[in-house]
């Protein structure tokens, strides 16, 4: 839901659907979905502890009925504009130290100019209560 889209691949605009879907506990299950293809022909090729059971589904139902009642993805999708406009202000505020905003709703990056500067950015901004984490040298 943080692309604005239930699934991760529909923000994308892909031509095709992905070969397989993973989910876990974002969806108080974990499992996949795949072509037809690619199932496995033999049972339990594919199994964890977290497949979920019926009292699962039960809550589930209740998550979506309230991301849909309660417009959540749409949310999403406006809040990560509005982030990511911010993230392109900071660019120009910042060049050469902030770069390359991307991203589908707040699900979205941002590149720094190096390690430390990426480091201190994260610092700083969960210190404003923004939750995000930093990967790469």
């Amino acid at each position: 839901g943080s692309t604005g889209t239930l699934w991760a691949h529909e923000a994308w605009g892909l031509e095709q659907p992905p070969d397989m879907v993973t989910f876990a506990k974002k969806m108080l299950a974990a499992g996949a979905y795949l072509k037809e293809e690619y199932i496995p022909k033999q049972a339990y090729r594919i199994f964890n502890t977290w497949m979920g059971d019926p009292v699962r589904l039960v809550m589930l139902d209740a998550v979506i009925k309230e991301i849909k009642a309660n417009n959540l993805l749409e949310n999403a999708k406006n809040v990560g504009t509005q982030l990511q406009a911010d993230l392109r202000d900071l660019e120009m505020r910042y060049p050469g130290h902030l770069m390359n905003t991307r991203g589908a709703g707040t699900f979205c990056a941002i590149d720094c100019e190096n390690a430390t500067l990426r480091d201190e950015f994260v610092k700083t901004a969960r210190q404003k209560g923004l939750q995000m984490g930093g990967c790469g040298e």
